[in-house]
């Protein structure tokens, strides 16, 4: 079962198989250097055909062994969960996006391209607002008290963590502390307050 894997992995990350995928993409977006139509759209019964073969082709990727040690109704309904959750088109756009970004990271890395990310993520009010609300939740509920003297204005300096495969919610609960008073800026992170100016 390790040599499987470790051959399977050998074989998609080697060079010529990397190139191919790289060509296969060109060509489908791009034949014969010419961007490509846009798919015509598919109705609802190629649809359930397409879920049913998708579905067929995930159940048949996990082997005997595997199926033999985790169960096979377990298996099953993980592969089931996994086919939803592949069928969200914002975590999938997010998905690929961080793909990109650290593809990109990795293949120029002398160029330091992770600054420029986070330089951009800085800009975001909705990133600063997300990156205060952890500080916060991170100090206030660490033993499972919460001290309501204290506010976000009076967070300590932190590093620039953030989880950027959080889906985008537009609550109302964010947009109450959203300000742009002076001292809300003052408490950024000091890579952020950096990067920013």
């Amino acid at each position: 079962m390790l040599l499987r894997i470790a051959t399977f992995v050998q074989h998609w990350t080697s060079a010529p198989k990397i190139a191919k995928e790289i060509i296969r993409f060109k060509d489908d977006f791009w034949p014969n250097g010419i961007l490509a139509d846009k798919a015509p759209e598919r109705d609802a019964s190629v649809r359930n055909v397409t879920q049913i073969l998708c579905k067929a082709k995930l159940l048949g990727i996990v082997s005997d062994e595997l199926r033999h040690i985790i169960g096979s109704e377990t298996t099953r309904r993980g592969l089931l969960c996994l086919f939803e959750l592949l069928q969200n088109e914002t975590l999938n756009r997010r998905f690929i996006y961080i793909v990109f970004e650290a593809l990109l990271i990795k293949l120029f890395r002398p160029n330091d391209l992770h600054l420029i990310f986070e330089k951009l993520y800085s800009q975001s009010a909705r990133v600063k607002e997300e990156y205060r609300r952890r500080i916060f939740e991170q100090d206030h509920f660490r033993n499972g008290i919460l001290n309501a003297q204290h506010h976000y204005n009076e967070l300590n300096q932190r590093p620039y963590y953030l989880n950027r495969l959080s889906v985008r919610t537009d609550d109302d609960s964010a947009s109450v502390h959203r300000s742009n008073s002076s001292s809300q800026q003052k408490c950024l992170p000091r890579s952020l307050s950096k990067i920013s100016r």
